[in-house]
């Protein structure tokens, strides 16, 4: 059996999947005077998105933590003191991908599959 003698690092730099303005960004941030709170940030004006770039941004987030788990557990299983650090960032969270909400029914992402893993 291989032995995990070293932490793995993967660093994927928090993919999001859309083409940012950043002068829109900027405008936000300055109407706001810091970080723009929901009465200055409406993700429409700041990105622009399509199916296969919020496909791809679920490729990196969500299967590719969900890929390694699943090729390291056995080790993991082995271990009395086994860890998964995962560090996300905003670019995790789901509700940020609105296209994957937009298409046609036999189109779209199964939001279920999330909710049902437990490893």
């Amino acid at each position: 059996m291989p032995k995990l003698d070293q932490p793995k690092q993967v660093n994927n730099a928090g993919y999001l999947g859309a083409i940012l303005d950043s002068d829109a960004f900027v405008r936000a941030f300055e109407a706001a005077g810091g970080w723009p709170g929901e009465q200055f940030f409406n993700w429409n004006e700041f990105a622009t998105q399509n199916f296969e770039m919020a496909e791809e941004c679920l490729k990196i987030n969500y299967y590719g933590v969900k890929r390694m788990i699943e090729a390291h557990i056995s080790l993991l299983q082995l271990s009395d003191s086994a860890r998964i650090v995962n560090v996300s960032s905003l670019s995790g969270l789901l509700k940020l991908i609105k296209c994957m909400t937009t298409q046609p029914e036999g189109e779209r992402f199964d939001w279920n599959e999330l909710a049902t893993h437990n490893y």
